[in-house]
């Protein structure tokens, strides 16, 4: 009795992490068509940045780092980006970010997630931008990417909130 109830425990998480990815998979594609408000500003800026972040650093090894450097080819595929580039930057922040968060494991507390989501979120973009910068010899308007940027941790504030009541039976 107590291995059928093991098998279907494994059975409810295997399948909970697969409609996560599904749902990674489905916010990057949110991503390339992007919807404007003003003067070019999108209004669904980095949702893949947003559950990449959570399911990896403030939910350790959700996402395995295979799937996030799939993840970054298909965003630089979808977005006309050099590939490799998101992949490598996601990777190196979450190395960063576990490195120095690692003994805290879970971040329950809120304030503490917006803060780990703002600066994630703010080097991404530099180095996104600085990468892009150089190998495009173009600069990139920072009005643009500052306002995507407030967007994004708006969202954030909300999607986390969402989330964390998601799991919180499971953490």
């Amino acid at each position: 009795m107590e291995q059928k109830l093991l098998i279907i425990s494994m059975q409810k998480s295997i399948y909970k992490n697969i409609y996560l990815k599904i749902l990674a998979i489905f916010f990057t594609m949110l991503n390339i068509d992007n919807i404007h408000i003003f003067d070019n500003i999108r209004l669904f800026p980095h949702l893949d940045i947003m559950l990449i972040f959570f399911f990896t650093i403030c939910r350790i090894e959700i996402f395995p780092i295979w799937f996030i450097f799939l993840l970054g080819i298909w965003s630089d595929a979808l977005n006309g980006i050099n590939i490799g580039i998101s992949s490598l930057l996601y990777i190196i922040l979450i190395k960063l970010f576990i490195f120095f968060n690692y003994p805290k494991k879970n971040i329950n507390d809120f304030r503490k997630n917006m803060i780990l989501f703002f600066l994630f979120l703010l080097i991404f973009l530099i180095l996104k931008i600085g990468f892009l910068s150089i190998y495009t010899g173009k600069i990139y308007y920072l009005y643009h990417i500052s306002i995507e940027f407030f967007i994004s941790i708006g969202i954030y504030s909300i999607l986390s909130s969402i989330l964390f009541k998601y799991n919180r039976e499971e953490y």
